[in-house]
């Protein structure tokens, strides 16, 4: 699966080449950050009937061909060798997740990708390509990266247009607009123009109509005649001609001659290696796709996994664990197996499947073994609308292996209610998820974001420093999916937990929850001070009509160690925000239960919202400040903890506090979503742990079992509140 050098590792990269500036741009940040560019790849048109040269442009859903004539000398300039294939499919499969199709463009992309792993010495290990917004276009790569074991970078993916466009002219791209299509700009003003004399009459036509300043829809093609990544020569324009729409405002720039000049110090002009790739055929399955999945099954007799289901009115929570008297990765790996495919069963069962998953928690007694578990992970869980995940590893006990909990939707997964932010492609933006893993996943009004750690999305590797660097990091991470997602930890924050690790000293200095807090609090006040173009292009706009930061409580949990050996991992719980939303105030309220309305799934409730206590501290050994947000008849969830040391107290407390949210909230227990349990280990066992809390929950009137996961820790803390034994999250909703 592609990825596997992704972290801070140069690759051998394969330029996808449109002649446009995104796609240049791209390779030359790509070469900026260490990488080697090897080869360029280029669709375009086919040739016209009896022979004649292909056309200008054709019509493409995902392949931008206008100057398609160029791209040979822009390789040249490059001064590597350029791939070539005519486009023969067309725009077949529209669905934004794209599955391999007979006859579609994108198979097209797949034979030219393959035919440069084949011809390139030394092959090649990822793939750049210049998608800044189109989900369309970046999905299509990352689908076609995956089956060919490729890693995909898209490092313009979400950039700010206007310090995008700023950046690319300061750092001496030359770019002329050979197609013009948008009010303001004139084919007989404007063509054969660069963006340099064009810059402010675009940051102009941005602020009158909200033209997208780097072309994004579709307002102006470019042809780069110069870049940075253009060591050997550039492109010279010698004659080109204006060809306009008459009453369209569509025209083109048609270059009829140019030729390629030698930069400074260069011997002669460059000359341009091209393969043509073009086969007889398009088939569905090439000789170079990826091999058979391997097979995990073959020591899974020797695991044991034992799997619960519990339900709520709308979702249900499967929890299980995969055990082995073994403890190596082999041993965890077989587990994993064990464990998801009973998953799957259980799944089918119930007439449900993957697609139905909103959120997994993946808890390992070995971070070592994580490597293993994932190959498994990735075999597994399909790759089309994957559920977000949190992965840490906890004190489990002997024999117990790793803990795995999904929740599911039992309702409607079309995309009304269900939709996911999984960007797969390296990017300035987010960290990447390689992988059946999502940055964020929605189910009705609620966001369920990964666990993020404090990656540099650049380079995948985590931020130099200790813990105060990586937290910021981590944070703004956070915001930047939200924000693509169109909310905001800032507004709309239901629940934050940070994950820090044991092991934090040996990045530099150990966790102090003081000063963990200090630093999330800060950031859910003001951002740091950041600035909004620091979190990427948004679909989230912040006005006084916005949620209110409610100042939830933070669960701050210390286990034994992180993925990639990080000091902290943060994951948060938002609300969702509908686009409609600002129009709500004389209707405020939802018409339905906010989980099971049959059109919207969230009206502005979030609005309504109020902040009580719950389990304040009685001065003795037992309960601590803890809190609930409460919408009556709608919501309610609480973070609270137990500082009794025996199981029978924890549980009590833990019980108390649950009940009083959902007496505060007016809504009963089935109508609980998820309750999730840590404490520490020598509260008791977690069968004991669940056993006795399930009897207090059933003292208070819960009928059935409620869903619920309990999981081990090495301390915990509420805001700056510590010495904790447990603490409970449970969320419920109508």
């Amino acid at each position: 699966m592609g990825g596997a050098r992704a972290e801070g590792i140069a690759m051998r990269v394969v330029a996808l080449l449109s002649g446009g500036k995104d796609s240049v741009y791209c390779a030359a940040r790509a070469r900026a950050l260490g990488h080697d560019i090897v080869a360029a790849a280029n669709l375009h048109p086919p040739a016209g009937p009896a022979g004649e040269p292909p056309a200008q442009e054709m019509d493409s859903f995902t392949f931008q061909t206008v100057g398609h004539q160029a791209v040979a000398g822009i390789a040249a300039c490059m001064g590597v060798p350029l791939f070539r294939r005519a486009i023969a499919g067309g725009s077949l499969n529209q669905d934004l997740q794209y599955r391999r199709s007979v006859g579609d463009e994108v198979e097209d992309l797949r034979a030219l990708l393959e035919a440069v792993q084949r011809g390139v010495p030394g092959g090649v290990e990822a793939v750049c390509s210049g998608a800044i917004r189109s989900d369309y276009q970046r999905t299509r790569v990352e689908a076609v990266c995956t089956d060919l074991g490729l890693v995909p970078l898209a490092f313009l993916w979400r950039c700010p247009q206007p310090r995008l466009l700023r950046e690319m002219i300061e750092a001496g791209m030359e770019c002329s607009l050979v197609k013009v299509a948008a009010l303001g700009l004139d084919p007989e003003k404007h063509l054969g123009k660069t963006l340099g004399q064009l810059q402010a009459h675009l940051e102009k036509l941005h602020t009158l109509y909200g033209c997208h300043m780097c072309g994004e829809g579709g307002e102006y093609e470019t042809l780069t005649l110069d870049s940075p990544i253009f060591d050997h020569g550039r492109l010279v324009v010698d004659s080109a001609v204006v060809e306009a729409e008459a009453g369209t405002g569509v025209g083109h720039w048609n270059i009829t001659a140019l030729h390629v000049e030698a930069k400074d110090g260069a011997e002669g002009s460059p000359q341009p290696e091209v393969i043509q790739t073009d086969a007889s055929s398009n088939e569905l399955f090439s000789s170079a796709a990826a091999g058979e999945a391997p097979d995990f099954s073959a020591r899974a007799d020797g695991c044991e996994a034992t799997v619960r289901c519990e339900e709520g009115e709308k979702y249900l929570l499967l929890s299980g664990s995969g055990m082995c008297s073994e403890n190596t990765p082999e041993a965890t790996q077989a587990a994993a197996y064990a464990l998801l495919s009973r998953f799957e069963v259980f799944l089918k069962g119930l007439g449900l499947d993957w697609s139905n998953c909103i959120t997994a928690h993946l808890y390992l007694r070995d971070m070592g073994h994580f490597a293993a578990v994932n190959a498994v992970y990735c075999s597994i869980i399909p790759m089309i609308s994957p559920p977000s995940r949190c992965c840490v590893e906890l004190p489990l006990a002997a024999g117990t292996l790793l803990l795995l909990d999904l929740l599911v939707a039992k309702g409607s997964t079309s995309t009304e209610w269900k939709d996911v932010l999984h960007v797969q492609s390296i990017s300035q933006w987010a960290p990447s998820c390689i992988g059946p893993y999502s940055q964020a996943s929605r189910h009705g009004p609620f966001h369920f974001l990964a666990g993020q750690l404090g990656l540099v999305p650049e380079t995948m590797a985590l931020k130099e420093g200790a813990w105060e660097q990586e937290l910021p990091q981590a944070l703004v991470s956070c915001e930047s999916v939200a924000r693509a997602a169109g909310t905001s930890l800032l507004d709309y924050t239901l629940g934050l937990t940070v994950f820090h690790s044991a092991r934090a000293e040996l990045r530099g200095s150990s966790c102090d929850v003081s000063g963990l807090d200090a630093v999330v609090q800060d950031f859910l006040l003001n951002a740091l001070g950041l600035g909004d173009d620091s979190f990427g292009e948004s679909e989230y706009r912040r006005d006084d009509k916005a949620g209110r930061n409610l100042c939830v409580p933070i669960l701050y949990i210390q286990v034994p160690r992180l993925p990639k050996d990080a000091s902290i991992e943060v994951q948060p719980f938002l609300y969702a925000p509908l686009p409609a939303e600002g129009n709500l105030d004389d209707d405020p309220l939802p018409p339905t239960g906010l989980a099971g309305g049959p059109k919207e799934p969230s009206r502005g409730w979030y609005r309504g919202l109020r902040l009580l206590p719950v389990c304040e501290d009685s001065g003795d050994a037992r309960g601590t400040q803890g809190s609930a947000l409460i919408f009556d008849g709608m919501f309610g969830s609480c973070c609270s903890g137990s500082k009794c040391a025996n199981l029978s107290g924890v549980c009590e407390d833990l019980a108390a506090a649950a009940t009083e949210t959902l007496s505060a909230a007016k809504l009963a227990w089935r109508h609980s979503i998820f309750c999730r349990v840590h404490c520490l280990p020598s509260v008791g066992s977690l069968e004991d742990v669940r056993m006795e809390l399930q009897r207090a929950f059933s003292a208070r009137g819960a009928a059935h079992p409620i869903p619920l996961q309990v999981a081990p820790c090495s301390a915990l803390a509420l805001g700056q509140q510590e010495g904790l034994f447990a603490v409970i999250q449970l969320v419920a909703v109508l």
